[in-house]
């Protein structure tokens, strides 16, 4: 049994934090024993743990997925679709394998949106932007653990993406 808040690790500059069961456990030592879980993923703020707000989406391929937000970070240099800010999420589809999707929401595209618009996307919305292109996959994609892992935003998809929210 946990007795004390769940752990902290640090992966590639996104800070994580552990997560428990509804019961205290960590969902590293439930995944080993193969057990069904409920998680509840946990994000400090401040001194105390607060859940992460777990989303779900049924996508057009029929599954169903449930994924939270882990974190943002830039992209690494040597990265192919650099410069680029990385969105983390983690997502799953059936409640036992857990998985991160990372989509890079390139500069470029951030600059071409503002240019057409007239001004620069807020932070929230450029989140918006790597939020819709992970439920696009969700929705094209049959297999996301496989082909989704890594997505993009660049310049030909952005402003498609924040069209469908009505974001001028």
């Amino acid at each position: 049994m946990h007795d004390g808040p769940p752990s902290h690790q640090e992966s590639d500059g996104v800070e994580v934090l552990g997560v428990c069961d509804n019961r205290g456990e960590t969902l590293e030592k439930e995944c080993q024993s193969g057990f069904s879980f409920t998680y509840c993923p946990t994000v400090k703020y401040g001194t105390s743990m607060q859940p992460r707000r777990i989303k779900t989406y049924t996508g057009q391929t029929g599954y169903v997925y449930q994924y939270y937000f882990v974190g943002k970070r830039r992209a690494l240099e040597n990265d192919a679709a650099a410069p680029a800010t990385e969105y983390v999420f983690d997502v799953t589809s059936d409640n036992r394998r857990l998985f991160a999707v990372s989509v890079l929401l390139q500069d470029e595209a951030v600059r071409c949106w503002a240019g057409l618009h007239g001004r620069e996307l807020a932070e929230a919305e450029q989140y918006a932007a790597a939020k819709l292109r992970m439920l696009q996959a969700f929705d094209e994609l049959p297999d996301m653990a496989g082909e989704g892992r890594r997505l993009l935003v660049d310049p030909s998809v952005i402003s498609e993406l924040l069209d469908a929210i009505g974001l001028e």
